[in-house]
């Protein structure tokens, strides 16, 4: 990330690009995994 200018950081979902409402209950399990494999990333920053 050091280098970056630029990510596009939606949330998305085993079946498309990205949810809708990323707050809604339904997207509760897909939001959790962004936010945990964006804290790796930047852990290793």
């Amino acid at each position: 990330l050091n280098r970056t200018e630029h990510v596009h950081a939606r949330v998305g979902f085993e079946e498309g690009p990205q949810v809708n409402d990323p707050q809604a209950p339904e997207w509760k399990k897909a939001l959790e995994r962004h936010l945990n494999l964006w804290e790796t990333i930047a852990k290793r920053q």
